[in-house]
C-alpha cells in the first residue's frame, strides 16, 4: 500500500494544500518516518491489541472493522446456508444417480455457477426482482433487531448470488466424493443385504464423506466472507467490502491493514476448527 500514489496528508486538505501544510500534517501523523520504523510501531500496538485509529472516521479501526465485520458475517453465512441446504443434496442425488438426466442437469448448474460472476449474477438479479418484478429492495442492510422480515427481505439477493457459486462448487464435489464411496466394498455389502437406498446413503455413504466435505465447507466459507467484497458492493451493503474499499480512496491504510488482518485471521480459525472436526467426524482420527 506504500507503493499506491497520494497519502492520508493529501486525502485530508486536499490536492491545493501547500507543501508545508501537508509537511506539518504528515509530521503529526508520523508519515515522514521511514516505513520499518512505522511498522514497527504497528507491530508493537497490534501485540497489545491495538489496530490503530483511523484518521478520517475520527475512530479506533478495531470498533470500525468490528461493526462492519457482524454485517458481512450475516451476509456469509446466509449464503453459505442456502449453498449448504441445496448444494450437498444435489451432489448426492447426483453422485447416485449417476450419468442420468438428473446428473447432467446438475454439472450444467454447477458449471454455470463456477463460471458466472459474482457482480454480473447480482446485477441480473438487481435487475429482475427489483426492478422488474419490484418484489424485494435493490440493496442496503438491515439489522434483525430493527426488523425480521426487512432483514430477511434484504438479504435474500446478496445471499442468492454468493450462495449460488458456493452452491455449485459444494454439489461438484459432494457428487465426485459421492461416485468415490458409492463404488466401495462396504456399500455393495449393504445392498446385497437388502437396506434400503436411503439408508445406504445417509449410513454409509454421506457418513464417508462428511470428513471430505468438511475441509470443502470450511474453505468454502472462508471464501464467502472475502468473496462478501465484491457482492456487497453491487447491493450496497455496509460490510467489510465498502469499508475497504472507502478506505482505499481515502488513504486510510490503517483501517485497511485491519480489515484484511481480521479476515486473515477468520480463515484460519476456520481452518483450524475444520481440523478439529475430524476427529468427532470420524472416530478412527484421534489428536494426541
Amino acid at each position: 500500500m506504500e507503493l499506491i500514489p497520494g497519502d492520508l496528508a493529501t486525502t485530508l486538505l486536499g490536492a491545493r494544500a501547500t507543501q508545508e501544510r501537508l509537511e506539518k500534517v504528515r509530521q503529526q501523523l508520523h508519515l515522514d518516518e521511514p516505513l520499518p520504523s512505522r511498522y514497527f510501531q504497528y507491530l508493537t500496538g497490534l501485540v497489545q491489541g491495538d489496530l490503530g485509529d483511523s484518521i478520517p472516521l475520527g475512530r479506533p479501526v478495531a470498533e470500525v472493522v468490528g461493526h462492519k465485520f457482524t454485517v458481512t458475517v450475516v451476509i456469509a453465512l446466509s449464503a453459505f446456508l442456502v449453498s449448504v441446504l441445496l448444494g450437498i443434496p444435489l451432489g448426492l442425488i447426483a453422485g447416485v444417480k449417476h450419468m442420468s438426466m438428473y446428473d447432467r442437469a446438475v454439472m450444467v448448474i454447477a458449471t454455470l455457477g463456477l463460471s458466472i460472476p459474482a457482480f454480473w449474477m447480482g446485477l441480473n438479479l438487481i435487475i429482475i426482482f427489483s426492478i422488474w418484478l419490484k418484489w424485494l429492495p435493490s440493496g442496503g442492510f438491515v439489522p434483525f433487531s430493527e426488523s425480521f422480515v426487512g432483514a430477511i427481505r434484504h438479504l435474500l439477493l446478496p445471499a442468492a448470488t454468493l450462495g449460488f457459486l458456493s452452491t455449485a462448487e459444494i454439489a461438484r464435489m459432494t457428487r465426485a466424493k459421492t461416485l468415490e464411496v458409492i463404488r466401495e466394498d462396504y456399500v455393495r455389502t449393504a445392498r446385497a443385504k437388502g437396506l434400503r437406498e436411503i439408508a445406504i446413503i445417509g449410513k454409509h455413504v454421506f457418513r464417508n464423506i462428511a470428513v471430505l466435505l468438511m475441509t470443502v465447507l470450511g474453505m468454502r466459507l472462508g471464501r464467502l466472507l472475502a468473496g462478501a467484497v465484491v457482492t456487497e458492493q453491487v447491493f450496497r451493503v455496509p460490510g467489510l467490502g465498502m469499508l475497504i474499499i472507502s478506505s482505499l480512496e481515502k488513504r486510510d491504510y490503517l483501517t485497511v491493514q485491519g480489515v484484511l488482518l481480521v479476515m486473515g485471521a477468520t480463515f484460519m480459525v476456520l481452518n483450524l476448527l475444520v481440523d478439529l472436526s475430524y476427529a468427532y467426524l470420524d472416530p478412527r482420527i484421534k489428536y494426541d
